[in-house]
Formats: C-alpha cells, sequence, structure tokens
C-alpha cells in the first residue's frame, strides 16, 4: 500500500511540472443543405446536415465559436430575424457559390462574420438590407454580392429601427448600393461611437454615416481600394443627425465622385467634421448646401488626387508629408500649406 501510495504521489508532482495545454474548446462547425438536408441530423459533417438556418444556429449550443458552412443555397421569403448568438458567428460556404437569395431585409443579431459566401438580392427595392444590429460586423473576403434585379444589398453596421449602443463593422469584399454605418430608419439610433473600415469593395450610391439613422457618439472611417460614388458625414436625409465628432479618412486606392463636408439637405451635424484625403482620388469635395447650425469641418489634402475643392469647409489644409504625393487637377482653395513631400498641379490647376 505504502508502494501504491508513493507511485501515486510521483505521478501527481511530474504531471504538476507538464506544461498547462490549452485547447480551443467548443469551436464548432455546422452544415447546412435547404435541399438535402433534415433537421433531424447533428448538422456536424457535411454528410449529416441540417435543413434551416435556424437549426444551424441551434447546433452551436454550448459553443465559444460557430462556423456555419452552406451547402447549397436557402430562400428567404420574407424579413429575416437570424437566431441570436452571443458568440461570434461565421457564415460561409462549400465553394463560395452557396449562400442565401432573398427579396427582404436580413437581421443578425449578435456578432457575424460572412465570408467565401454568395448573397443574392433579387428584389427592386433600392433599400433591401443586411443589417448588423449593433454587433460586431465583418463582411470579409471572397462575398460575392449578387443584384438579379439591378438592385444590391444595403449594408447597415447598427440597425434599421431600434436603438443600439456602438458599431464595429468591417468591410472588405462585395458590391453594395449603400453602405449605412450607424442606421436607417428614422427610429434607428446609436446613443456611443460608431467605427468602420471598408475597403476592396465597390458601392453603386453612397458611405455615409445613416440614412435617416442618428448616431450620438463619435464616429470614424477609414476607406481604402473602393469605388464609391459620394460619401457623406452624416445621414443622407435630413431627418437624420450626426451629434459627435466625424473623422473620414480616404485611403489609397479608393476613387469617390463627390465627398460632402456638410448640408442643409443632408443630416445635422453637431460635433467637428474632418475629412482626411490620403491616398483617394476625389472628384469633388464640397457641401450640399449652407447649414450654419451644423458643426466645425476642416478638410485634410495629405496625397492622392483631388480635382475641386473650393470653399468646402471651415479649413482647407494642405499637409503633404515626406516621401506622399498630392496631384491638384482642377481649383483648390487652401488656407495652409506644408509640402514635404511632392506638390502636382495639372495644367487646369490653380
Amino acid at each position: 500500500m505504502k508502494r501504491f501510495i508513493s507511485f501515486i504521489i510521483v505521478v501527481v508532482m511530474l504531471l504538476s511540472m507538464l506544461p498547462a495545454v490549452t485547447f480551443a474548446a467548443g469551436e464548432r462547425t455546422v452544415y447546412v443543405d435547404a435541399k438535402n438536408g433534415d433537421n433531424n441530423n447533428s448538422g456536424l459533417t457535411e454528410q449529416d446536415p441540417v435543413k434551416t438556418l435556424a437549426s444551424a444556429y441551434s447546433a452551436l449550443d454550448g459553443a465559444t465559436a460557430g462556423r456555419i458552412v452552406f451547402l447549397s443555397t436557402t430562400e428567404f421569403s420574407a424579413n429575416y430575424n437570424v437566431p441570436k448568438n452571443t458568440i461570434p458567428v461565421t457564415l460561409t460556404s462549400k465553394t463560395g457559390a452557396e449562400g442565401f437569395r432573398t427579396e427582404k431585409n436580413v437581421y443578425f443579431r449578435g456578432p457575424t462574420t460572412l465570408e467565401n459566401i454568395t448573397v443574392t438580392n433579387y428584389s427592386t427595392n433600392s433599400y433591401t438590407l443586411l443589417t448588423g444590429g449593433g454587433h460586431k460586423f465583418t463582411i470579409g473576403e471572397g462575398v460575392n454580392s449578387v443584384a438579379e434585379n439591378g438592385c444590391h444589398f444595403c449594408l447597415v453596421g447598427g440597425s434599421n429601427s431600434t436603438t443600439v449602443e456602438s458599431v464595429d463593422l468591417t468591410v472588405k469584399s462585395g458590391h453594395w448600393r449603400n453602405i449605412y454605418i450607424s442606421a436607417h430608419g428614422a427610429d434607428g439610433v446609436v446613443t456611443g461611437d460608431c467605427t468602420a473600415s471598408i475597403s476592396n469593395c465597390t458601392v453603386d450610391t453612397s458611405i455615409a454615416l445613416g440614412y435617416k439613422g442618428k448616431i450620438q457618439g463619435d464616429t470614424s472611417i477609414a476607406i481604402s481600394n473602393t469605388t464609391v460614388a459620394s460619401i457623406y458625414p452624416t445621414s443622407t436625409n435630413a431627418a437624420g443627425s450626426a451629434s459627435g465628432n466625424v473623422t473620414i479618412t480616404i485611403g489609397n486606392g479608393t476613387v469617390a465622385t463627390t465627398v460632402y463636408t456638410e448640408g442643409a439637405t443632408i443630416g445635422a451635424t453637431s460635433g467637428k467634421t474632418t475629412i482626411v484625403l490620403d491616398g483617394g482620388q476625389v472628384d469633388t469635395i464640397t457641401k450640399s448646401n449652407e447649414n450654419s447650425s451644423n458643426g466645425a469641418t476642416e478638410t485634410v489634402l495629405k496625397s492622392g488626387s483631388i480635382g475641386y475643392c473650393q470653399n468646402a469647409s471651415d479649413s482647407c489644409v494642405v499637409d503633404i508629408p515626406s516621401g506622399k504625393t498630392l496631384t491638384i487637377n482642377s481649383v483648390v482653395k487652401a488656407d495652409s500649406l506644408k509640402c514635404a513631400g511632392s506638390l502636382v498641379l495639372d495644367s487646369a490647376a490653380s
């Protein structure tokens, strides 16, 4: 008996000397197949898929993170509330061609990433929404956004018609009609701050804080390698508003037709609005009519290409860092000039 006890003590001592091993416990992949799946299946293998997205989310119960793989395309015939989730969930597909198809809004209700998936809008409505609900919402790489009848989805980081605390939106791919950082409808409110990183996508109409939504905190938007018609520092409709400070950085590879600093025909801005051109190509920076009730506005031109920027903000600063180049193609009225890099004036520039 003494020998046995001594053996146990030695084993315990040896185990205590081993390095701790951490396992990625609780991460789970679930397969969904609207054509051939069965909700009585486990969903845990490709050969045993569930049929509906609701069942796929249910199969994630107890997991610390989830990955749902579409094996075929799921149809939503009405506005679809994705099941609530507190863990991060990634929606992806087997080949990139599968995903979901709808003509209605889709509301995500937990931290969500879409990647390597096809999302199809067959509506003729210009405002069919994919909303993040104020949760961390990521459009990852390889998202194919299809507009069967000419209207791509609008992305919304916040909500359509409810109040959320904050927005954390990342877009890395896709073709969208509009990207609204905060909220869409007039009852959509963000009480805190908004952060958005937008890259490698095409936006037909606008990148804006919202349509009629209201944001009470500060907003920071970084845009790179994106083609967009218009950029707004507030909501595109006068019913919306932005109470905090707004900073929009237009980075490398971005091509924008018009960037607005403020305006009477768009949402009011109470804080300071700063537009930074740092590598992008912008045709015009301007106001959408004067609005004396708005907060201070500033345009900072660091690098890239600018066509027309005259009386667009309270102040316009040309500040070119070393190693960077700013090209002026038409008319820029600047209040100050600091040039450690290169300033190139087109033949028509002044």
